[in-house]
């Protein structure tokens, strides 16, 4: 099914959806194919050449949603180029698209938003999660909100430039925590292995390291044993897995996934009985070191808010929550999603009012009072716009 999208349309706000009437003055020339339950062959090795992403894989749809689940398929092509596809379910009233930790551009959104309010008459909302968009209005009603981050390093030419640009305190202490090391561990090895190569022991002692990590701190792993298996079976396709061993025994490991040049860290687990070396963060330099080498771009922390992650360079991308509405009329008919959509947004400003509540209070006397002095400048400051 193709359809040609042209069109310019009233134009309502976010989370308040106010209704004052806008018309966009944008003029597409997309085409676009939708494929009803249907993947095409070509699709696979397409989703990777434009997303270059594991959260935008088939692999991944598969791998966690089973080889059941009948998603569909929309392509939207300006002239011949294919510029966006997007995978989704139908579930009754509702649209779930399965791109995740991927950007946008406000038109794609918009775009698909018409075809499926267009093509699917029963449907009455639209959700995407974790995306990254500069969305700020819609031509429809629609609710936005921050729900997970991913932590992101671009990637330099080469070690040197990327050892350069780190803080001093940062070069200095990976130098004197590998030193320190190998003095005291000669045997020290770190290797690393793709795809093929990587064998079912490694992801079992990462795995396990990562539970004794957990333990040590009075969590539970969220790596049970079917999550093991899905690993496993990601590896084998994307896997690039970082082995740190002593005496020949494993006690430190990254489990990644190469997309394209992008990649992605699943796994950092280190034995607690080498924390005095610093070997996690020793670990995970290795390992973007091997990314460099191989000419990678982007290397994705993914979510959690570590400081070792921001030590390592890597900024933060927030990733929103979208749910889009037909109209006036559905936006009310959903008000439990509704409600639960402003619900998870103050959730989500509570835990990340939390975390940093917990890390500032963790700083030193002269941190806290830095902080306190910017965060009161800062009061003042929209004291005074507020007038």
């Amino acid at each position: 099914m193709e359809q040609k999208i042209n069109a310019a349309r009233p134009a309502y706000y976010g989370l308040n959806i106010e209704l004052a009437q806008a018309q966009s003055n944008r003029a597409n020339d997309v085409s676009v194919t939708c494929h009803r339950n249907e993947v095409p062959s070509f699709v696979e090795a397409e989703l990777e050449r434009l997303y270059g992403n594991i959260f935008c894989s088939l692999k991944q749809f598969r791998t966690y949603c089973g080889s059941k689940v009948p998603f569909s398929t929309y392509i939207a092509r300006k002239g011949r180029e294919i510029a966006t596809i997007i995978l989704f379910t139908h579930e009754g009233r509702r649209i779930r698209v399965m791109n995740e930790v991927v950007s946008f551009e406000p038109d794609e959104i918009s775009d698909f938003a018409d075809y499926i309010f267009s093509a699917y008459k029963s449907v009455q909302l639209i959700d995407f999660h974790a995306v990254h968009t500069s969305i700020e209005r819609m031509p429809y009603p629609f609710q936005s909100y921050d729900c997970l981050e991913d932590i992101t390093l671009d990637l330099p030419a080469t070690e040197n430039e990327y050892l350069s640009h780190l803080g001093k305190n940062t070069r200095r202490n990976l130098k004197r925590y590998r030193e320190r090391l190998y003095k005291d561990h000669p045997s020290f090895e770190f290797q690393v292995y793709e795809k093929e190569q990587i064998k079912d022991e490694f992801i079992h002692a990462i795995v396990r390291l990562n539970k004794e990590r957990m333990a040590e701190k009075n969590k539970e792993s969220i790596i049970d044993d079917p999550e093991t298996t899905r690993i496993i079976r990601m590896v084998r396709a994307y896997g690039m897995v970082g082995v740190a061993r002593i005496d020949n025994v494993i006690c430190a490991g990254t489990i990644s996934y190469r997309v394209g040049n992008n990649y992605f860290l699943s796994v950092l687990a280190h034995s607690p009985e080498y924390d005095p070396y610093w070997i996690g963060i020793l670990c995970c330099y290795k390992t973007i070191r091997e990314c460099i080498e191989r000419g990678g771009k982007e290397f994705h922390f993914l979510w959690g808010r570590y400081d070792y992650k921001f030590t390592l360079l890597a900024k933060l991308r927030e990733l929103n929550h979208i749910t889009i509405y037909r109209s006036r009329v559905h936006y009310l008919i959903n008000l439990s999603t509704v409600f639960k959509g402003a619900f998870a947004r103050k959730k989500r400003e509570f835990q990340l009012l939390m975390h940093e509540t917990k890390h500032y209070h963790q700083q030193d006397f002269w941190t806290r009072v830095l902080v306190g002095l910017v965060r009161r400048a800062r009061g003042v400051r929209r004291s005074i716009h507020a007038r």
